[in-house]
């Protein structure tokens, strides 16, 4: 029985300890990806029309 406790406890500190150390490895490279920027987009101007009937389309597509 002493065996089994202290071998279930050697799985789980080893458990615990590959999961501390994925966190340590992969942390960084989602907060690169997160934090990334694209300076060379340029940004399109997009026409939204108002009028009359563009409204009762949009109604519509609502309401359907």
């Amino acid at each position: 029985m002493k065996n089994m406790v202290k071998w279930i406890g050697i799985i789980t500190g080893g458990l615990i300890g590959l999961a501390v150390l994925a966190g340590l490895v992969l942390y960084p490279k989602g907060m690169e990806r997160l934090t990334r920027t694209y300076p060379n987009i340029t940004v399109e101007k997009v026409n939204i029309p108002t009028g009359s009937e563009a409204i009762a389309r949009g109604r519509h597509i609502a309401i359907v």
